[in-house]
């Protein structure tokens, strides 16, 4: 998930950009990664290994206060097309 930030003088760009794993059967969607013109953070870490509780419960509330600003806004769902991944 992204919101495009227009620039003034340069292209247009994914500022905050997500990935979010979505759970139909529970209704419910968390986040893995986060990335803005500051730098990204990730859940799991596979060099590592490791996961960080910490890191996703903070995705998490910002993608929780995200999406609450949006609805309030009344902005409506995005079009999207299948791919081989949506399939």
């Amino acid at each position: 998930m992204s919101h495009y930030l227009e620039r003034l003088h340069g292209p247009v760009i994914p500022d905050p950009d997500m990935t979010i794993e979505v759970f139909l059967a529970a209704g419910t969607a968390g986040a893995l990664t986060y990335t803005d013109c500051f730098g990204s953070r990730r859940v799991f870490c596979p060099e590592m290994m490791a996961f960080s509780p910490m890191a996703k419960a903070e995705l998490n509330n910002f993608l929780d206060q995200w999406l609450t600003k949006l609805i309030a806004e009344g902005r409506s769902q995005p079009k999207f097309e299948l791919t081989e991944k949506t399939k």
